[in-house]
């Protein structure tokens, strides 16, 4: 290990350090210099997002985001940190994109389904939703689960008899 990775991971410890102490401007200014020796550290550059957004600095944190999900290996991380960010600054439809962009990859991470059921909770017309299947759905309207099911089963009974192409 070279000095700049030695140096890079002192950086990144004292920055986490100073975040538990909710010492965002001096937490960020340590992930910065990581960023400096490691462009693509997508730690680093997913706590300086939290940082931003702790200092009220919303689109820096989504940007910040969306480059750790351009680097592809991490993206995960990026979904959820995305999402969550969104979620806190009442951007639930964000969030929700965020997260179900995650939930390609994998379509039952729980972090991912919560925070897209969060998002999902506070937009107008939705009450409850968990996950991609229909369980829990209930609207304004008074349909419950049971109505949902009927229309499910009369859909695939029309696409099964060819009445509705696939």
């Amino acid at each position: 290990m070279d000095a700049s990775n030695v140096a890079a991971m002192i950086s990144l410890s004292k920055g986490s350090a100073l975040m538990r102490n909710f010492q965002w401007n001096n937490a960020a200014e340590h992930f910065k210099n990581v960023l400096l020796m490691q462009p693509d550290n997508w730690e680093a550059t997913l706590n300086l997002a939290e940082c931003s957004q702790k200092t009220g600095n919303f689109s820096q944190a989504i940007e910040l985001c969306d480059q750790v999900i351009a680097y592809g290996r991490a993206a995960y991380y990026g979904y959820i940190k995305k999402a969550k960010i969104c979620y806190h600054h009442h951007k639930y439809s964000e969030g929700m994109n965020a997260a179900d962009a995650g939930l390609k990859n994998d379509p039952n991470d729980r972090e991912l389904l919560k925070i897209r059921k969060q998002c999902l909770s506070k937009i107008p017309g939705v009450e409850s939703v968990s996950g991609p299947s229909f369980d829990g759905i209930s609207t304004k309207r008074g349909h419950d689960i049971g109505t949902w099911k009927q229309i499910l089963n009369d859909a695939k009974t029309e696409m099964s008899m060819g009445n509705i192409p696939m």
